[in-house]
């Protein structure tokens, strides 16, 4: 855009330039029609001051085209860049909806992951449960007091609820 921008700048400075040539060669020109018909000059100069406006003219109009198409590029450098401009936001919604797909498989994965640690949390946990309920019933079969032969109760020193001591009578 800068470069289209400074081509505008370039022509019309030819065209300033082209300008200034034509307005010469068209007072050369007039004056030579002058003199020409007094006789002071040939008509072969004056066919020359003419071929010089011609020329001038001419590179006038190169200059004057030279300027339109130079805006005409400035004008199509803009919409390139606005082009450019809209292919790089939708670039950006792309990348913006791409990382959101990773985010939301990341969160899936980390879902993932936290169904797993909670599966592994629950087997530890059945399995404490289970050794809890092992050592219950070890505890229950110490309970019981099972004499070694048949017999009956005749004194009793202990009731329901009490600690007893290692070798005491019961």
């Amino acid at each position: 855009l800068l470069s289209a921008n400074a081509g505008v700048g370039v022509a019309k400075a030819q065209l300033d330039s082209a300008n200034a040539a034509l307005t010469k060669a068209a007072n050369d020109r007039d004056r030579a029609q002058t003199l020409v018909a007094s006789g002071a000059i040939s008509h072969q100069q004056f066919d020359a001051t003419v071929a010089a406006y011609q020329s001038a003219l001419a590179a006038q109009q190169a200059a004057s085209i030279s300027v339109t198409a130079a805006q005409a590029g400035v004008v199509q450098a803009q919409s390139n860049v606005e082009q450019a401009q809209a292919g790089a936001s939708g670039a950006g919604a792309q990348i913006s909806a791409s990382q959101a797909q990773l985010a939301q498989a990341l969160t899936g994965t980390d879902q993932n992951k936290i169904k797993s640690a909670q599966a592994l949390t629950g087997s530890a946990q059945q399995s404490a449960a289970q050794a809890a309920l092992d050592i219950a019933k070890l505890q229950l079969s110490y309970t019981r007091v099972i004499a070694p032969i048949d017999g009956i109760v005749s004194k009793k020193s202990v009731d329901v609820g009490d600690n007893v001591a290692v070798a005491q009578p019961v």
